[in-house]
């Protein structure tokens, strides 16, 4: 039987490639773009911002933005995808 299905599961098969990685300058995706969470996201002001996040919307406008953004577990995308 496989692994019992749960929220971590759901958000992070959910959200297929759109991952990101904090870096000092903002938020790394996959393929090194440097992108930034909105301005209209809670956690925009959290400090430390989140190490790994999963989004559902990248806005580009004068920066790329990421909408739609959960900070999860970075050890949750370890389980999921070993090699990132």
């Amino acid at each position: 039987m496989p692994d019992r299905f749960t929220g971590k599961t759901a958000v992070i098969t959910g959200a297929g490639g759109a991952l990101g990685r904090a870096v000092a300058e903002g938020i790394a995706r996959e393929g090194g773009q440097l992108v930034h969470i909105h301005p209209s996201s809670a956690l925009k002001s959290r400090n430390p911002p989140p190490e790994c996040v999963v989004y559902s919307e990248l806005v580009h406008t004068n920066r790329a933005y990421l909408r739609g953004v959960t900070a999860v577990e970075k050890q949750w995308l370890l389980e999921k995808f070993p090699g990132m």
